[in-house]
């Protein structure tokens, strides 16, 4: 027989692909044995994150939440009234320095609209984020223990011009934040983000940070006085955040507390996405 002009054997081919198929086989025989085998067998492992791609918005109800998540999901702010149910969208974060704010605003009864405009869209992360802005009011506060298990960082929003006033509820909400299982678990990260600095009666940010602090220290010293006239279980004993003996200090906990300034409303929020984007 000839291939490409060449005498070959018949006797040769056939011997050579029997002795391929022999080995052929063997291999089969060999992988289907050892896959057989429990001791043996070898079972991919389920893909684990090493670090969640969400980021959550908190804080009190006109704060600025929803503000924040349809300015960088949808590229334009919005002002509304108390959210009844948590907002979810997968967010490409880009650097707000190049951000314009649109002449024009549009007013009517319940909400404003500032349009923006990305002059160069500088992306800091090649992948879309998870954000979930977080419904705010008391009653619903329940919501934020169904996304902390998948939070890779938090950002918790306070208005700057009514903390002074606030700054009770606006602890309040934050102390909730703090003693969470899974906060404390994976010692999430948390941005404190001060909003409206631009407003009239605007405190600067290290004051928001003592007020927020002295109002932690009355509120751990009323829960551990509460919860020692109590008969408690153990795994119900509130969390103790701090050190004893000393007045709290946001310097004292396991999870990172970095505080930053923003104006959703007029797109200052630079130092807060780029958080965002570092966090993950």
């Amino acid at each position: 027989m000839q291939i490409l002009g060449v005498e070959v054997d018949d006797n040769y081919l056939t011997t050579r692909h029997i002795l391929l198929a022999s080995i052929a086989i063997g291999v089969i025989w060999a992988l289907a044995l050892v896959l057989s085998h429990p001791s043996l067998r070898w079972i991919p492992s389920p893909v684990r994150r090493q670090m969640s791609n969400t980021i959550l918005l908190v804080g009190n109800s006109q704060s600025g939440k929803t503000s924040l998540f349809s300015l960088l999901t949808y590229g334009k702010a919005v002002e509304t009234r108390t959210s009844m149910k948590e907002n979810e969208g997968n967010v490409i974060l880009r650097d707000p320095e190049d951000v314009r704010i649109a002449a024009g605003r549009v007013h009517d009864s319940m909400h404003l609209y500032l349009t923006i405009r990305f002059r160069q869209q500088h992306t800091l992360r090649t992948s879309a984020i998870h954000l979930v802005d977080v419904p705010g009011h008391e009653k619903l506060r329940f919501k934020l223990a169904d996304f902390t298990p998948i939070a890779g960082g938090v950002v918790f929003i306070v208005d700057s011009a009514t903390v002074s006033r606030n700054a009770r509820s606006v602890a309040e909400h934050l102390y909730e934040l703090l003693t969470d299982k899974n906060i404390l678990k994976r010692s999430t990260e948390i941005c404190i983000a001060c909003n409206k600095v631009d407003l009239p009666g605007a405190i600067p940010l290290d004051r928001i940070r003592h007020h927020l602090e002295e109002e932690i220290t009355r509120l751990r010293q009323t829960r551990t006085a509460s919860l020692e006239h109590q008969d408690t279980d153990a795994e119900e004993i509130d969390v103790f955040l701090g050190y004893e003996g000393q007045d709290f200090s946001f310097d004292h906990l396991e999870s990172a507390v970095t505080f930053h300034t923003m104006s959703v409303e007029n797109g200052n929020m630079r130092d807060v996405v780029h958080w965002m984007a570092d966090a993950l």
